[in-house]
């Protein structure tokens, strides 16, 4: 829009003489709007032709603008593009419009001594900078912004750890839990892995449940708190490197008693208790009501929150309760990548054949893969935005310098003082000269004076 109002500027200070002309012999209103608005289907269409040439020329050369937009429905895409045509259409007829006003509509047809500089020029060029530099900043810092957040995104602390992490799915019809520990022992033998964290979770995966917990200690007895749960071996915490607040010296393992559920806890579990200490936490027995009875839940295990994939801004109170099944997913560490390709081998040879194995790494990689795309996508368009924004500002500039060429030109034609190195007058005394010769105000005045300056 910045670059319109600029260029279409320009092209309408070019034409104004001939205007004023035409409405001074007698041209109607209606006649000089439909010239003056000639240059607009031309325009449009060249910008439209235009911007579709560099949008398809982007499919091939662009991995990152492909692979964003073949992820669209084909309907979106031309919905979006056709909203866009017209507002860029809306746009140039709004570039045009604001010349017609003030230089042509608001001049009575006896003044047509339209070289001379009104205020109104001196403001609208002063209200175009401030577009111009509120478009450059308003680019700038939306990518500062989102490379920011997607920085964050990609970096922030998670509550685990995602390299040298193999997860897969586990088909509970081809697995069964000695064949699952029988396949550890395997590889904990020939390539020095953990041991497999079986959980019913993996990063981004969202199945899980939500339980009522309640402890004995607290003021208002009826009352539950809203609890997310997932189920895991005692092997969890230690393979996914989750960060112990407390109860380290406790062994984590399933229990024995039907009525008792051994559990880890977050950080975040105290404060949703209402609970202050982690001591209180460790030495309370907590309660969750079931179809089958009420159970005690107790805590071995105050780890680190984590983050399961929400992307929420306050951590969410999470219990993990410790047992000996078969579940959905199984995890193994391993010291370096080199061992990642022989650790996959062996598991995909004692496994389904359609059996998928993903690092953790990629599974995040994979979560913000639109995120990615559309960071490069916005990083190539702000600079295509600051490049036109440089060309539009030098095409202002030549054409002030070619419009003052012409002024300089017209006083020495007609005797005026000669503003080049040779003047024995001071730079600025020689613009003085010229602004009284041409009656120029407002910012051509002071161009005039950068002009004579420079010279």
């Amino acid at each position: 829009m910045a670059n319109f109002f600029n260029i279409n500027g320009i092209l309408n200070a070019a034409r104004r003489p001939s205007l004023h002309i035409k409405r001074s012999l007698g041209a109607s209103t209606t006649q000089i709007l439909a010239e003056s608005l000639s240059l607009f289907l031309p325009q449009f269409l060249t910008t439209v032709t235009l911007a579709t040439l560099l949008l398809c020329a982007l499919f091939p050369l662009s991995a990152d603008v492909s692979g964003l937009l073949l992820r669209q429905p084909m309907t979106r895409l031309l919905t979006v593009f056709l909203g866009v045509t017209l507002f860029i259409g809306l746009m140039m007829l709004l570039s045009h419009l604001p010349s017609l006003s003030f230089f042509l509509f608001a001049n009575p047809a006896s003044q047509t001594t339209n070289r001379y500089e009104k205020y109104s020029v001196y403001y609208f060029n002063r209200m175009g900078m401030v577009v111009q530099l509120l478009v450059a900043g308003t680019t700038v810092y939306l990518w500062a912004g989102v490379m920011t957040q997607h920085h964050r995104a990609m970096h922030a602390e998670v509550g685990y750890r995602k390299a040298h992490r193999l997860t897969f799915a586990l088909d509970e019809g081809f697995y069964t839990l000695s064949s699952v520990r029988e396949l550890q022992h395997r590889l904990q033998e020939t390539a020095g892995t953990s041991a497999f964290s079986l959980s019913s979770w993996q990063p981004f995966d969202m199945s899980r449940h939500i339980l009522n917990v309640q402890h004995a200690q607290q003021q208002v007895q009826d009352q539950f708190t809203l609890i997310n749960t997932l189920s895991a071996d005692k092997y969890f915490a230690e393979v996914w490197g989750l960060k112990t607040v407390a109860g380290q010296e406790n062994t984590l393992r399933a229990s024995t008693d039907d009525g008792v559920c051994h559990t880890i806890v977050t950080r975040a579990f105290i404060d949703a208790m209402g609970q202050k200490t982690v001591d209180e936490v460790l030495n309370t027995r907590y309660y969750i009501p079931l179809p089958e009875g009420q159970k005690t839940l107790r805590v071995l295990r105050i780890v680190e929150n984590i983050d399961l994939g929400e992307h929420l801004s306050s951590p969410q109170p999470l219990i993990i309760f410790i047992n000996d099944h078969l579940e959905k997913f199984a995890t193994v560490a391993y010291s370096n990548d080199q061992q990642e390709a022989s650790i996959a081998a062996q598991i995909k040879r004692h496994g389904t054949p359609d059996l998928t194995l993903q690092t953790v790494q990629e599974l995040h990689n994979r979560h913000f893969y639109n995120d990615s795309l559309m960071l490069n996508v916005i990083t190539l368009t702000a600079s295509l935005a600051l490049i036109l924004m440089v060309i539009s500002t030098l095409v202002i500039s030549l054409s002030d310098a070619q419009r003052l060429d012409s002024t300089l030109k017209i006083m020495e034609a007609v005797g005026g003082f000669s503003c080049d190195k040779r003047s024995v007058f001071p730079a600025t005394t020689c613009a003085t000269h010229v602004v009284l010769f041409t009656g120029v105000t407002g910012p051509g005045m002071f161009a005039v004076k950068a002009l004579a300056t420079a010279v």
